[in-house]
């Protein structure tokens, strides 16, 4: 139900392979839910990929409950598995279960080797297990699967550069009849893919972007911008 994905994507944004204990450490000075850093850098065909994400779950939320406004008191957030990782690639839990709590920061490790074959942008599903009560006793036991991160694997040899989010943004995100503008920034070359994987064609005039009729849903916008990096935002497009 719509409430309760909003619920689980507010409470767990975050990649986690399953039961392995990952080499890392959990940053105890970050106090802002969410996962940080707010999306991977790049991978590169050829070299080593070694990134470290850090997650915060969120202690409560408002939702419709029963067609009654309610507040869920998150108890934790469980990763069941990960869809959509090129061979090779893992992401491992700091601790076993894969559990993470509002009352302390938790990490992960995704790494992977890369190779010339591997060149693409991969979408990512996340299976979350959300557990909470509402009304302070009526427990919410939920499972879905939340799509929010990519990992972008290049071809050729470079440093890991993390992509700015400020400088690249579109709007408006809800996008009706597939019509949007990229502001914050002149991309080189636009392409964009539905959550699967699959290019979805495109007209572009400048910064304004439609995309071709029939396409309804979500879909990844991906941008080449002028200083080498490629930035990805999630757009949904209705009618």
């Amino acid at each position: 139900m719509k409430t309760t994905r909003l619920l689980i994507a507010l409470a767990f944004s975050l990649m986690i392979s399953e039961l392995t204990v990952a080499q890392c450490t959990p940053n105890d000075t970050i106090s802002r839910p969410g996962y940080h850093p707010p999306q991977l850098p790049p991978a590169y065909a050829g070299e080593s990929y070694n990134e470290v994400l850090q997650v915060l779950v969120i202690k409560d939320t408002s939702i419709v409950f029963n067609n009654l406004p309610a507040v869920v008191v998150v108890d934790s957030a469980r990763l069941r598995s990960v869809v959509g990782l090129p061979s090779g690639f893992s992401f491992d839990c700091y601790k076993p279960t894969c559990t993470f709590t509002p009352k302390e920061v938790g990490c992960a490790v995704v790494s992977g080797d890369p190779a010339l074959s591997d060149t693409g942008v991969y979408p990512i599903g996340l299976v979350i297990q959300m557990f909470g009560r509402v009304f302070g006793a009526i427990a919410i036991d939920q499972t879905d699967t939340l799509r929010r991160f990519v990992l972008d694997i290049r071809s050729g040899s470079a440093s890991i550069r993390a992509v700015s989010g400020s400088s690249f943004r579109i709007f408006p995100n809800p996008a009706s009849g597939g019509g949007f503008y990229i502001e914050g920034a002149d991309p080189i070359a636009v392409s964009i893919q539905t959550v699967e994987g699959r290019s979805i064609g495109h007209i572009r005039h400048g910064n304004q972007i439609r995309i071709h009729e029939g396409f309804r849903g979500f879909c990844i916008v991906r941008a080449e911008l002028s200083d080498g990096t490629i930035a990805h935002q999630r757009l949904l497009v209705t009618d």
